[in-house]
């Protein structure tokens, strides 16, 4: 059981603010899965026209060889559909077959922007867990008390 996110969950922002595009995909940095259980990846959508589709799937590598990436099946999730502005696609992996994993999304119809896309990777066999440099920086509150902040 986790007793703490900040202390237990390495965040990794693995790719930032894609201006709005279609019939293109967009693929995140690698998440080296050494070491934990799994990894959720959440990925955060900015403005979308209302016919814009966001189609999201992992692929997973041995070696982090860029042609050494396959489809993981069943992994596809799409957008609703609708005018999702803000909305998040969430996509969660739990003892994947091999060592790196990435995530893609093929932008189609019409614009669709992202503005990021979050890997926190869950269940790490080493405590404390390092915080990814993209984090700038954590806070836990445990039973804190009203007052100035």
């Amino acid at each position: 059981m986790i007793e703490s996110i900040v202390k237990e969950v390495v965040f990794d922002r693995i790719k930032v603010n894609q201006v709005a595009g279609t019939s293109d995909t967009i693929t995140s940095d690698a998440v080296d899965t050494a070491g934990c259980e799994g990894v959720c990846f959440l990925v955060t959508l900015g403005a979308v026209t209302a016919t814009g589709t966001a189609t999201c799937k992992l692929q997973q590598s041995s070696d982090n060889d860029a042609d050494g990436y396959s489809d993981i099946e069943g992994s596809s999730k799409a957008n609703s559909g609708d005018s999702a502005t803000t909305k998040q696609i969430v996509i969660e992996i739990k003892n994947p077959q091999k060592r790196y994993l990435k995530l893609l999304i093929t932008r189609a119809t019409a614009n669709v922007a992202v503005d990021s896309i979050t890997a926190l990777k869950f269940g790490n066999k080493k405590l404390p867990i390092t915080a990814d440099a993209s984090v700038d920086g954590t806070l836990l509150l445990v039973g804190p008390a009203e007052g100035t902040a």
